[in-house]
């Protein structure tokens, strides 16, 4: 039996944020072990959250705390933008556009679409997909470390299969 869409996707994920990280920002990330459930983040952060249809669908959401999202922000744009300002939302949510966009294009075999980013302060509660139970839809949060401290990535996917779109 082939493993769920979430362990299938952390691999793309992980390659997409180093790719960002590498390139457009000019910093070494480090991506922890994918656990199941989501973040417990407590502190001030920024979350910008996709949306996915076609093959597989439910969200991606990129959780920052003001710490880290300050240092990459920063990074990104080239000059320090104040948390939680219009302009800095707009950055979080280009970023996790560029992270589920590039993670889209490496999942083999699946059509993958996005939507515009959602970007909020956080503590929010969770998707409400996440707490409704049942069916394959389950969490995996991945955890990265960046120079200004820590993030996360939480998946939330169910596959589509053929199957399922037809009926």
């Amino acid at each position: 039996m082939d493993r769920p869409i979430q362990q299938r996707c952390v691999e793309p994920f992980v390659a997409s944020v180093e790719n960002l990280f590498r390139t457009m920002l000019k910093q070494s990330v480090e991506a922890g072990a994918a656990t199941p459930g989501l973040s417990e983040l407590k502190d001030k952060h920024i979350r910008a959250t996709i949306r996915l249809s076609g093959d597989v669908v439910g969200s991606v959401a990129l959780l920052m705390p003001e710490p880290a999202s300050v240092e990459a922000v920063a990074a990104f744009v080239g000059r320090k933008i104040p948390f939680g300002s219009t302009d800095f939302r707009d950055a979080v949510g280009e970023l996790a556009n560029m992270i589920v966009g590039g993670a889209a294009s490496r999942i083999g075999g699946l059509k993958v679409r996005i939507s515009c980013p959602t970007v909020v302060l956080g503590p929010q509660p969770p998707a409400p997909e996440a707490t409704a139970g049942g069916g394959a839809t389950t969490v995996l949060t991945v955890p990265f470390s960046i120079k200004g401290g820590m993030f996360v990535v939480e998946l939330l996917m169910t596959e589509i299969g053929t199957a399922a779109k037809a009926a």
